[in-house]
């Protein structure tokens, strides 16, 4: 079984700083833990991928930390973003991230790419992601119901005919579903 580490966050990924990283480790952890889970979860993965991932972090995080994060939906967002990068590297081989600016209707742009120190920071975009989290599955708000919303947003920049991903992290079971458009 592969396994998600978390802790690589914590370095930061081409185009994520370690600082930002380790937030989004932070965030995906007490997801997880308010959930009851601890390092080791399994993951179960379905959409374009059908594949069990362990998800592990070597440092617990401190129950005050947990309490520090009173907004479910930004502990949903944030972590799901976390979960949603390491499984573009480790299912897809995307190597670079770019935050998409506001009304492009994505999260995410990645390349597969690698790049020298001392080239520029911007490269060539060749795939788009759009992220979301849910901390519990509802009738109302189920993973499913997300993907479809999560298709049309990122129509605003379907003109640009690059593939795009979807991928919804729901903490309670946990489960990801992940989507080409």
């Amino acid at each position: 079984m592969r396994t998600l580490d978390l802790d690589i966050l914590r370095d930061g990924l081409p185009g994520i700083s370690s600082t930002r990283g380790a937030f989004y480790r932070e965030a995906a952890i007490v997801g997880l833990k308010r959930q009851g889970f601890a390092s080791g979860v399994v993951i179960k993965i379905s959409g374009e991928f059908q594949e069990d991932l362990k998800v592990e972090w070597s440092e617990d995080i401190e129950a005050v930390d947990i309490k520090s994060w009173r907004d479910e939906v930004q502990i949903a967002g944030f972590g799901a973003v976390g979960i949603a990068l390491l499984l573009m590297v480790e299912l897809l081989g995307f190597k670079n991230f770019e935050e998409s600016a506001i009304g492009a209707g994505i999260d995410f742009w990645m390349s597969k790419r690698k790049f020298q120190e001392e080239e520029p920071a911007f490269f060539k975009r060749e795939a788009r992601l759009e992220i979301s989290g849910i901390l519990t599955e509802k009738a109302g708000n189920t993973v499913n119901m997300r993907i479809g919303k999560k298709r049309n947003q990122m129509a605003a920049s379907d003109d640009l005919k690059l593939p795009g991903w979807i991928v919804i992290v729901e903490f309670s079971t946990p489960k990801s579903k992940i989507a080409k458009k």
